[in-house]
């Protein structure tokens, strides 16, 4: 059955507002805002007229739950629980293993980002395995932040102006593109279409232009990740 956040994802797709949508479906506003909201209990014939309006105009909807265009590979999901950063950090494992490429990260604060991950072990975990494949990350911090996690073996930081710093983490990685929501609950929304990991490509590169390239060697880098996570868990 649709869901309220299918309905929205289908309406970003198309770039519709709730008049495109009313019209195409024959619904009002308000009906559609409620639904959206989750605002009560929809009928089954409200769901209905607004599925296929959306499948009408091209959506089609997965079983995950999400939402692609038909014609092309375009499906956005949700990771949720407690695990959900190992799930991601496999997602993106899988996907560079595949597809190569880079891994593009901007409005990272990774004092949070340890503090989520739930292990240190996951963390050392995904730097080894990105090693082993060859793919590299490219972060974008707010300028001052020295909380660095990943050695430079693996990950380019940079800093940018607080004003320009975004507030929620995203990456880009092969045909993907993930928002992280630290919550509560943590949850992860991940698009898979090229265009639109390509659209994100391009703006993680304006960014990374307005950016500063750190005031410290590859060694005190090194020497500060250590302190944060060192590569070798303690033995008791």
């Amino acid at each position: 059955m649709l869901t309220p956040a299918q309905c929205r994802a289908a309406r970003a797709f198309l770039n519709w507002t709730l008049v495109d949508l009313a019209a195409a479906s024959g619904l009002s506003r308000a009906s559609l805002n409620s639904f959206e909201g989750g605002h009560g209990n929809a009928k089954a014939d409200t769901i209905a007229a607004i599925q296929k309006a959306l499948e009408t105009a091209g959506i089609e909807f997965t079983e995950e739950p999400g939402v692609r265009l038909k014609g092309q590979k375009l499906e956005v999901w949700r990771l949720q629980g407690k695990d959900v950063m190992a799930k991601l950090s496999e997602d993106i494992y899988q996907t560079c293993l595949k597809m190569g490429g880079e891994l593009l990260s901007t409005g990272m604060d990774e004092t949070k980002y340890q503090a989520v991950a739930g292990t240190e072990d996951l963390i050392r975990n995904q730097i080894k395995r990105m090693l082993k494949i060859g793919v590299k990350e490219r972060a974008i911090l707010c300028e001052g932040d020295r909380h660095f996690v990943f050695p430079p073996a693996a990950t380019t930081y940079r800093w940018i102006a607080r004003e320009l710093f975004g507030m929620i983490p995203t990456m880009t990685y092969g045909n993907k593109h993930a928002i992280v929501v630290y919550g509560p609950p943590v949850s992860v929304v991940i698009t898979e279409n090229e265009q639109i990991a390509q659209l994100y490509r391009q703006q993680f590169e304006i960014l990374w232009s307005l950016a500063k390239t750190l005031a410290f060697t590859e060694e005190e880098i090194a020497a500060i990740c250590e302190k944060n996570l060192p590569l070798k868990a303690p033995v008791d």
